[in-house]
């Protein structure tokens, strides 16, 4: 008898979780259908905005950084280090979530590849991708005291760092 009472009560717990699963299914699905409502709504509003309006959000899609060791480039193009060893890494990342219609979202990525729109005089470059962030990495080594290397950036990323020049320098000191 302890037995048959012990698989009753094991059978009401397997139907128990099965009517919570299927509630939690119900309710995902209602939530995919919310989003979807609202991917579809923020996607008309946008497609009755002014030029301008719409390439700022554009704009926002992707996120274009270029450091050495954490440090951002100064404007002027021409940063100064200590080290001998370093890592040069442009990094684009894409906005995990968009209103925007997938040309759109397209349209704020630089024209070049990511590889292709920066070129350097010395060392040793890498592509690292993954799910939303793509980065270059150009890695030095061993560099002398008063050398400077020369890095040449393409002009799209340029206008999105806001830099003044498309040739950079790292000047060791």
């Amino acid at each position: 008898k302890d037995v048959e009472e012990l698989v009753q009560v094991k059978k009401s717990d397997v139907d128990e979780l099965k009517e919570d699963n299927e509630s939690k299914a119900d309710y995902i699905e209602s939530l995919e259908e919310e989003l979807k409502y609202y991917k579809n709504y923020a996607e008309s509003i946008s497609n009755t905005m002014t030029e301008d309006k719409l390439q700022m959000l554009i704009d926002k899609e992707w996120t274009y950084t270029l450091s050495v060791n954490g440090i951002s480039f100064p404007k002027n193009g021409v940063l100064e280090m200590s080290a001998s060893d370093f890592e040069l890494i442009l990094k684009e990342e894409k906005a995990p979530y968009s209103v925007l219609s997938e040309e759109n979202q397209q349209k704020g990525r630089i024209e070049s590849t990511l590889a292709q729109a920066i070129s350097s005089n010395a060392g040793e470059t890498k592509l690292k991708e993954q799910d939303l962030i793509q980065e270059v990495v150009v890695s030095y080594k061993d560099l002398e005291k008063g050398s400077t290397v020369s890095i040449k950036i393409h002009e799209d990323v340029q206008k999105k760092l806001g830099l003044e020049t498309t040739d950079l320098k790292i000047q060791l000191k």
